[in-house]
């Protein structure tokens, strides 16, 4: 296709020279995106020639969003990581059209001014969206969680929070390794996405009586469809091996550990596990002991899951006593109590 520019207003980024955030007339090459306002600004529209960064500016400011959120909204609200996909496929698509003076094909240089503008895009937006994202994950379980308890009717009423949490989580830029930042995000992501499976669902008595409420139902994780339970098992358990994330995820149920009300950051991931491993263990609903009998009854998880513990310890019990404030004496009788799958709402 060929594509003779419109006039140039000021203001505009130009990938043709040296880029400028205002002022200064544009180079002749350019890239144009032209968004379409829809509700929210949460759709873009693309005729893919010069990014219009004098309207960015001016949503953003209106609307008090962070960079990374700004840039979320413009993308679709079912698969907000499009934005950045459209961004790229705009750069690459750039190189294969002709411009008013010639073939852009050519033109060695303005290749390299897309590809430093996609990166440098990747880039940005991928250190803005961390702190973003925590910083609402954390607001949303103060929120909505009290002594353990999710508050899902007014989450229903009121879901725009939640909403906008389920597309960050779907267009986050997660990288490859065990580093603290995609744990944080992890558990976070998992958490949030049981509440909005629950929300969907809502009113229930208990998540099981939903099909496929863990191993069926998917979810955009980072821009791929995954599963509950694909979340936990091979995204979190089999790339982290930390038996202390099992305090930390939580199914909904009433026997589930007490959902935290706040959310984990890379900073306080790792001391946030401890506490809420030495919380769950020390908590008389979750861990049984009967002193007089001289029994103990362990939750279900700690034997769904005896792998994780037995990994780093030489039993079930040695686990639960190293965060134990009095510890369990080894004489006394184990066995594990029924999971109450009711959910864990607050009345």
């Amino acid at each position: 296709q060929r594509h003779t520019p419109p006039p140039h207003p000021r203001g505009f980024f130009c990938l043709g020279g040296p880029p400028t955030l205002w002022g200064g007339p544009p180079h002749e090459r350019v890239i144009r995106a032209r968004f379409a306002q829809y509700s929210s600004w949460s759709t873009i529209g693309a005729t893919y020639t010069t990014i219009d960064f004098n309207a960015f500016a001016l949503e953003f400011l209106r609307q008090g969003l962070s960079f990374a959120q700004f840039f979320i909204n413009f993308g679709n609200e079912q698969r907000p990581s499009h934005f950045s996909a459209r961004i790229l496929y705009c750069c690459v698509g750039i190189c294969g059209m002709g411009r008013c003076q010639g073939s852009i094909r050519k033109d060695y240089r303005m290749k390299k001014h897309i590809l430093f503008f996609a990166l440098l895009l990747a880039c940005v937006m991928g250190q803005a969206q961390a702190p973003n994202f925590f910083t609402k994950a954390d607001a949303f379980f103060v929120k909505n969680i009290s002594n353990g308890m999710v508050d899902y009717a007014g989450i229903k009423a009121n879901a725009a929070e939640l909403k906008d949490l389920v597309a960050m989580i779907g267009a986050y830029k997660l990288t490859a390794g065990e580093d603290a930042t995609s744990k944080a995000f992890l558990i976070n992501a998992y958490n949030i996405l049981v509440i909005k499976n629950v929300i969907d669902h809502y009113p229930l008595a208990k998540p099981t009586d939903v099909t496929g409420f863990f191993d069926a139902i998917k979810f955009n994780l980072a821009g791929t469809q995954i599963t509950l339970s694909d979340i936990e098992n091979k995204k979190i358990r089999a790339v982290y091996k930390d038996p202390r994330t099992h305090f930390a995820l939580v199914c909904a149920a009433k026997s589930c550990p007490p959902i935290a009300n706040y959310a984990f950051t890379p900073t306080n991931v790792e001391s946030k596990l401890e506490a809420i491993t030495k919380a769950a263990l020390n908590n008389a609903t979750f861990i049984k002991v009967n002193v007089g009998n001289k029994t103990v009854q362990f939750s279900q998880i700690m034997d769904w899951y005896k792998d994780d513990f037995l990994a780093v310890s030489k039993s079930t019990l040695e686990y639960v006593n190293k965060y134990r404030t009095t510890p369990i004496p080894a004489t006394f009788t184990q066995s594990f109590y029924d999971y109450n799958w009711a959910l864990n709402g607050k009345k």
